[in-house]
């Protein structure tokens, strides 16, 4: 409830920053640690219905272009009375299912696809990339078809939810720490020829708290959709407002209180 509080506050107005110079040295890297951990749960959020949603257009797209060739998953072996090789075409997608290991991997020059031969599967995504080679298996039995794909998809999405929440988490901690570290060295050399000037880790303190609005703004653009290729910018843009503003306002009111700046 208290971070809570201390993000509303954030957001609304320059006065509420008057307290992270009360803050003890530890209170700034509690703000990121949880702010990070709201963020990385909030691109989960973002991101996994977009992929439950891809996962279902991907599927319909291979019941109607990829038309795939009956074949099952058993006992770690690809089984199929279909003749073969058996190849589909759809766009720069190329599917072929060999189980007799005739069709030379190298001649198929597609620019994404998937080969299924008898114990492997090759899959590769982009003209000059190398195929990754995956066991039969390691892959769910059953007969494989469009409705076998989005399950296998779905599995795997949850799989990585809480390795992305990890990823994300990291990612946002390291990048707050290193923004605020960097802005507030910088903002002190800067504050070295006015009297009274901020320490640095006051600096610190209020770097900590304007990531907070900027990340708000941030995530809202992401969930939105707007613009995403401009969002560094605006977060930017939101950060240096709330910094600068908050900065004037926590100087002009030391100063009234005290006759400078502790």
């Amino acid at each position: 409830m208290n971070f809570l509080r201390t993000v509303i506050g954030a957001c609304a107005g320059f006065r509420f920053y008057r307290i992270a110079l009360e803050w003890s040295a530890s209170e700034p890297f509690k703000h990121l640690v949880k702010l990070s951990a709201v963020l990385a749960a909030v691109c989960v959020l973002i991101l996994a219905p977009r992929a439950f949603r891809w996962t279902a257009e991907a599927t319909q797209w291979i019941e109607r272009e990829l038309k795939l060739p009956a074949f099952t998953i058993e006992s770690g072996k690809v089984r199929s009375d279909a003749p073969q090789p058996a190849v589909r075409r759809a766009d720069d997608f190329l599917f072929i299912l060999d189980t007799t290991g005739a069709t030379p991997l190298a001649t198929t020059g597609a620019v994404n696809g998937i080969i299924v031969t008898a114990d492997r599967v090759f899959v590769w995504a982009g003209r000059e990339a190398q195929p990754q080679v995956l066991p039969v298996s390691q892959l769910p039995q059953g007969r494989v078809d469009a409705a076998y794909f989005r399950e296998l998809m779905t599995m795997l999405i949850w799989l990585l939810v809480l390795p992305a929440l990890g990823m994300f988490f990291g990612l946002f901690l390291t990048i707050g720490l290193v923004q605020c570290a960097a802005f507030s060295g910088l903002a002190s050399l800067l504050e070295r020829p006015i009297t009274p000037r901020f320490t640095f880790a006051q600096l610190f303190r209020l770097t900590t708290l304007a990531v907070t609005p900027a990340s708000v703004v941030a995530a809202a653009y992401g969930a939105l959709g707007w613009a995403q290729g401009f969002v560094p910018m605006v977060y930017l843009v939101v950060f240096g407002f709330y910094f600068s503003g908050a900065a004037a306002v926590c100087r002009a009111a030391l100063i009234r209180e005290g006759g400078g700046i502790k």
